[in-house]
C-alpha cells in the first residue's frame, strides 16, 4: 500500500524508537546489498540504519538513505500479504512483522521489520 513521505517517516521514527531490528536491502539491476542492524538516525534529509560493526574510522557500517531521492514509499504488513504464494508468504510472516519498500528510480530499497520473536534469536 503506498504511502505519503510524512506516514513512512513516522513509521521509521516509531520503529527507531522500538530500538527494532531490521533488515534493509538495497538493489540496482544486479547489484543487491543487504544490512541487518537498526534506525540509528533520522533527520530532514537522510535515514541512517547501522549495525554495531565499526570500520577502521571508528564509523558503524551501514546504509544511508537520501530522503530527496524517494520517488514513492509503500508499506507491507506481512499478515496481509498475497496468497499467490503461500509459502513464501509464511516464511515472510514466520521472520518480519512488516516492511516499507522505496522506490528511487532505477534503486529500491526494501526495509523489513522483524518480528519480535525472531529479533530475539538473531
Amino acid at each position: 500500500m503506498e504511502v505519503h513521505q510524512e506516514m513512512a517517516l513516522s513509521l521509521l521514527r516509531k520503529w527507531q524508537e522500538e530500538d527494532r531490528l531490521v533488515q534493509a536491502a538495497l538493489v540496482l539491476g544486479g547489484t543487491r546489498c543487504m544490512i541487518i542492524g537498526s534506525i540509528t538516525r533520522i533527520d530532514t534529509d537522510r535515514i541512517w540504519i547501522t549495525n554495531s560493526t565499526e570500520d577502521g574510522l571508528k564509523e558503524h557500517n551501514g546504509l544511508i538513505i537520501q530522503i530527496a531521492d524517494v520517488l514513492r514509499f509503500s508499506f507491507e504488513d506481512t499478515r496481509f500479504l498475497s496468497k499467490q504464494d503461500a509459502n513464501l508468504a509464511k516464511k515472510l510472516e514466520e521472520s518480519f512483522e512488516c516492511s516499507l519498500s522505496l522506490d528511487m528510480g532505477a534503486c529500491k530499497c526494501a526495509i523489513f521489520v522483524f518480528s519480535p520473536l525472531n529479533a530475539d534469536s538473531t
